[in-house]
């Protein structure tokens, strides 16, 4: 399964808004709708080794 990167907005084929993140597991009709390549995570591992870093370098807030 493909992991999130970041927080998204969608909203679901019923017009309602979604907010996913990366702790969350994505619908498979809700991950069509995510076309941003840069929302998903790659499947390259992180060089630091550190789980807090994002794809991009940036920390997740812990608080």
């Amino acid at each position: 399964m493909r992991r999130l990167a970041t927080y998204v907005h969608v909203h679901d084929g019923e017009g309602n808004p979604r907010v996913f993140g990366p702790d969350d597991e994505v619908p498979a009709e809700v991950a069509k709708l995510i076309t941003n390549p840069s929302a998903w995570q790659s499947d390259e591992p992180a060089e630091s080794g550190d789980s807090t870093t994002t794809r991009t370098g940036r920390r997740r807030s812990t608080s």
